[in-house]
């Protein structure tokens, strides 16, 4: 399993020639409005993560609608709005639950077939987060009963609310919410390892939390392990295995923001226990 959480950063080198982080604000991203569009009675696809899936397929296949009934039921079943902040995250479903977040800090849960709002959360004022400049943006992640959330504040930078009722989970990690990104959080099994890929224009680090792994970079593989960190530059091809007997549990981190919610790894999402709750808050 790996545990991916973009913390948007800038880095100098040290005296030492090590790789030294350093906060750095993103470029702002357009805001959109969420509009729920209707779909016929025999659709009931799940989207419980960005991009659908971890394959980033943003496809429901046989779930959803067939493209001759969505020129049909393309059209808005209802509308919900909110005066905290513009829905600037993908909305997730899971089972009948919608759940979005808007760049105010603000994540609200609703019925996905009526708009009904279930409940919601205030981060700056439940959480003690400060709004970054361009307020929050990442997508919810559902998992099972939790809905996982970035949210920042004292000990709470990661947060898991029941996905009926809201109450409050866990939390985990301390990170100053200036520096939380655009991208949700993933879950991946052990043996699971990312697609090659490329960033034409960001920096991407890898820090190794717990666990052991192999990097290939360009051709050349490292081995990695808890306490390394992997600095990758722009425009090199590089993938991430892990090949402990264990999880692999790693904090990303992307400079500038470009599309990490879209390098995605093969695994599937898995519920997380107390093993991974006593990693993940050190």
């Amino acid at each position: 399993m790996v545990v991916s959480i973009s913390v948007p950063m800038a880095f100098a080198r040290d005296a030492g020639g090590r790789v030294a982080p350093g906060l750095r604000r993103l470029l702002a991203l357009a805001v959109v409005g969420v509009t729920c569009v209707g779909l016929p009675p025999v659709a009931h696809a799940d989207w419980p993560v960005y991009g659908h899936d971890l394959l980033n397929s943003r496809d429901a296949g046989s779930a959803g609608p067939s493209p001759s009934e969505v020129g049909l039921s393309a059209r808005p079943a209802w509308t919900f709005k909110a005066s905290t902040g513009d829905f600037t995250g993908t909305p997730v479903v899971d089972a009948g639950v919608l759940v979005a977040g808007n760049n105010g800090g603000f994540v609200y849960a609703l019925d996905a077939f009526s708009g009904k709002l279930l409940w919601s959360k205030n981060f700056p004022k439940d959480y003690e987060a400060r709004v970054p400049m361009w307020g929050f943006s990442s997508s919810p992640l559902l998992d099972g009963d939790r809905v996982i959330c970035l949210v920042g504040g004292k000990g709470s930078a990661v947060v898991a609310f029941n996905k009926d009722n809201g109450k409050e989970l866990w939390k985990s990690l301390d990170v100053d919410t200036t520096s939380i990104g655009y991208c949700p959080p993933m879950i991946f099994e052990a043996g699971g390892k990312t697609p090659p890929n490329v960033h034409q224009h960001a920096h991407e680090m890898f820090y190794v939390l717990s666990g052991r792994g192999r990097a290939y970079c360009d051709g050349k593989t490292y081995e990695v392990a808890q306490g390394d960190t992997l600095v990758l530059p722009p425009g090199m091809e590089h993938v991430v295995e892990n090949t402990g007997p264990g999880k692999l549990y790693c904090l990303t981190v992307m400079v500038p923001n470009e599309g990490f919610a879209e390098l995605i790894r093969n695994g599937a999402p898995m519920a997380l226990d107390g093993a991974d709750r006593d990693v993940i808050t050190g």
